[in-house]
């Protein structure tokens, strides 16, 4: 074989990884959109306390952040990313369906953590299948994410409407159904050999995580994403407690869904222009500012328009993040660092989970909401200072 013939058949596969990813990145989102802006209303209706649900919240990413790691370490290590996503796939279905079949707060919690267990690795085993397939047109990384916001709008936006028509049930097989998909779709991503390490994994990765740099953005990512995973669990619940209905739920989310898609199209240029620092600090103030208009909001419809502020909100604190994590981490821990950063999100969700759901049992959503605006704040005087610092003393060793 010629080398032109090599690289001929190299770019061949790459461009045959790209548009793979975007259709898993649809399939796995709207797997989401299915299920859970919908799944925490499922625990409330069938009795479960704020304290319960914060609790199942809470288990479950805690074994999503350890998962993610592993099977971040797997893929650099390995390099099988199909057979990964396959068996993440296979064991997220079959966990969801007994999760369907369980109504006892016991048995729900076990079910919730195995679904955790298979299913935190997708993202992070995506993104950095992605971020590896552009090379170095990472900043292009926004026009296949948005795929993913295609999938959440279409699922999200009608579910809450079968839901009302067949019964809560239908969304457990409307995500089997996506998984299933997705799992066929994983079959066309090409191979990938494994990184040739230059030390190993545990070496890097604690040499990595060691730098101020490092400290400063996983702490801060830590708290918004505390706030965010209240938000997250407790808006669907405060909607149908001010009246509203699951069709109303639903289109809160796909409302949020559609407000990323003019961002993520300017992701490139939005990256280029801000740097991933300046992204991941804004999208700390606009989430503050979000969750104190929850906290006021007078009646349930102004959901919808709250919502809006995902553009400005979710989506540069995920290209941010994601684009920052990547660039704090050496070439052969590129996996592994987008586990990490998934670690720190799933630690946040835990202790986030908890607190927000004593929090909605003692003082009501209006003191939820509050506190979680206040908590936004200080990710973002941390985050802003932090930085400061470290660009004023040049900090850039490990401590």
């Amino acid at each position: 074989m010629t080398v032109g013939t090599l690289v001929d058949t190299e770019i061949k596969a790459r461009n045959r990884g790209l548009s793979t990813v975007k259709g898993l990145y649809f399939l796995v989102f709207a797997a989401i959109g299915a299920l859970f802006p919908f799944l925490n209303i499922y625990y409330y209706g069938i009795g479960l306390s704020g304290t319960q649900i914060g609790l199942i919240n809470t288990v479950a990413p805690l074994v999503g952040a350890f998962s993610a790691v592993f099977w971040g370490m797997l893929n650099d290590r390995m390099g099988k990313i199909r057979l990964l996503l396959t068996l993440s796939t296979l064991g997220v279905i079959g966990a969801v369906l007994a999760l369907s079949q369980s109504n006892v707060f016991f048995w729900i919690l076990p079910m919730a953590a195995i679904v955790s267990l298979f299913g935190s690795p997708m993202n992070s085993l995506l993104d950095s299948t992605t971020l590896r397939l552009l090379g170095d047109r990472s900043e292009e990384y926004g026009r296949y994410r948005i795929w993913g916001a295609y999938g959440f709008i279409i699922t999200s936006s009608i579910t809450g409407f079968i839901l009302e028509r067949l019964g809560m049930g239908w969304m457990f097989y409307l995500y089997a159904g996506s998984m299933l998909l997705f799992l066929i779709t994983v079959q066309r991503l090409p191979s990938q050999p494994p990184a040739r390490l230059r030390v190993s994994i545990v070496k890097g990765m604690n040499g990595m995580i060691r730098r101020p740099a490092w400290l400063i953005f996983a702490a801060s990512v830590f708290l918004v994403w505390f706030a965010v995973t209240g938000g997250f669990i407790f808006i669907g619940v405060t909607v149908k407690n001010m009246g509203g209905g699951n069709q109303l739920v639903g289109l809160a989310s796909t409302a949020a869904a559609i407000a990323e898609i003019p961002i993520m199209l300017k992701s490139s240029a939005l990256l280029r222009k801000f740097g991933a620092s300046r992204l991941v600090g804004f999208s700390m103030l606009t989430y503050a500012l979000r969750e104190g208009l929850y906290a006021v909001m007078p009646s349930p419809i102004w959901v919808l328009f709250i919502n809006l502020l995902q553009a400005v909100t979710y989506v540069p604190l995920w290209l941010g993040s994601v684009a920052y994590a990547r660039e704090l981490a050496p070439d052969e821990l590129r996996s592994t660092s987008q586990g990490l950063l998934f670690m720190v999100m799933n630690l946040a969700n835990v202790l986030g989970a908890m607190i927000s759901g004593y929090l909605f049992d003692t003082i009501g959503s209006h003191g939820l909401f509050t506190v979680l605006s206040m908590i936004c704040v200080a990710a973002f005087a941390l985050f802003t200072l932090g930085q400061a610092l470290i660009q004023r003393k040049g900090v850039n060793s490990a401590i």
